[in-house]
């Protein structure tokens, strides 16, 4: 065992489960398989990271484990999601995390297809010199949080909110822990957010998020209207088809 863990937070893609916020732009299937590509290209990419770590995949359970095993690359554990909320759910996490002997956790999301190995390496430095470290996203939450210790404190905020970020760094503030911030990063949850993602791909090596790039293409986002008839013509692995 590593001394640093990954924690692959994500739900298991099924349509209609998944992306909700994006079924009305592409529907509910389109959104699943954007999913699956988002696990699949970040769960390649921390293949790269520099820093010795073990991926913990934890999922929140409404469906087929199956499906995370057959995306996720590299050897990993599963751990179901538990909690009434989003944040008792991390936080409860972390407590099962250092439970198991580990000194340094990174817990982030699927919504991060641009996330980098070096990000992730950079997050793990970070945590030598402070409490915690955040990837703030551009609509004020974070992606990426990463601790020494479990802190209960940190996790009882509204994450609808647009200032989950600062509100973190004052809960760290109010029990005098320190917190490192890099460089803001777009997590995709909406419309615009995808509209976004697929810009920045431009200016990106080719090799980046392969097989959302593949996703995007096929949807031809620019031509889509809000209230037109979404597309259901992409590919998905059967288990996730109902």
């Amino acid at each position: 065992m590593n001394e640093n863990a990954l924690i692959f937070f994500t739900r298991i893609p099924v349509p209609g489960q998944c992306k909700t916020r994006l079924i009305p732009f592409l529907g509910a299937e389109a959104a699943c398989a954007l999913q699956l590509a988002f696990i699949a290209d970040v769960s390649a990419e921390l293949c790269e990271t520099e820093t010795p770590c073990d991926l913990v995949v934890c999922f929140e359970p409404s469906g087929r484990r199956k499906i995370l095993e057959s995306l996720i690359a590299g050897n990993a554990r599963y751990m179901p999601q538990s909690g009434a909320n989003l944040g008792e759910r991390m936080h409860r996490a972390f407590v099962e995390i250092f439970s198991l002997g580990y000194r340094k956790a990174l817990l982030f999301g699927s919504d991060l297809p641009l996330l980098r190995a070096a990000a992730v390496d950079r997050a793990f430095a970070s945590l030598d010199d402070y409490d915690c470290v955040l990837l703030p996203t551009f609509d004020g939450g974070y992606g990426l949080i990463g601790l020494k210790e479990p802190d209960a404190s940190l996790f009882n905020l509204d994450y609808d909110a647009f200032s989950v970020t600062e509100e973190t760094r004052k809960a760290l503030a109010r029990v005098g822990k320190t917190c490192a911030l890099l460089p803001p990063a777009l997590d995709v949850d909406d419309r615009e957010d995808l509209l976004r993602l697929q810009s920045s791909l431009l200016s990106e090596a080719r090799n980046v998020c392969p097989k959302t790039r593949k996703i995007l293409a096929g949807l031809l986002l620019r031509q889509i209207q809000p209230n037109e008839k979404p597309p259901h013509d992409l590919s998905l692995p059967r288990e996730t088809r109902k």
